[in-house]
């Protein structure tokens, strides 16, 4: 998690969960669904807004979830979130970062290739949140 807030510098990232989660999962596309869920946030969060990143034990499943400080995702463009190059209709990027509309695709590709999800876990006017 430290190495994640490195990269992420200027945004900040907070982080909250217990330190002795141990999950089976393939580590590199773990680290990429991270990676593709905080840099998404980061996109659609305004500057110094944190990023908030929590994770827990539910029965046999580890959840991870990553909360943005955006405006959130409209209903109608709920359904371009996990589409090959799929953006929000009228979303805005913050200024100097880049989309192809392929981070939150391949999180979910790779998450349900390790027996996973990754869905829209909440959404309103102030924040979206990823599990």
């Amino acid at each position: 998690m430290e190495e994640i807030r490195t990269n992420y510098q200027s945004q900040g990232i907070d982080l909250e969960g217990p330190g002795n989660l141990q999950v089976l999962a393939d580590p590199d596309r773990a680290l990429q669904i991270l990676l593709n869920l905080i840099d998404n946030a980061a996109k659609y969060s305004p500057e110094g807004s944190p990023i908030r990143v929590t994770w827990k034990r539910e029965g046999t499943n580890a959840i991870v979830r990553v909360r943005d400080g955006g405006i959130g995702v409209s209903e109608e463009g709920q359904e371009y979130l996990f589409t090959r190059f799929g953006r929000v209709p009228g979303s805005r990027i913050r200024a100097g970062h880049v989309g192809t509309g392929l981070g939150l695709y391949l999180a979910r590709s790779f998450a349900r290739a390790m027996h996973g999800e990754v869905e829209l876990d909440s959404t309103g006017p102030r924040a979206a949140r990823f599990g």
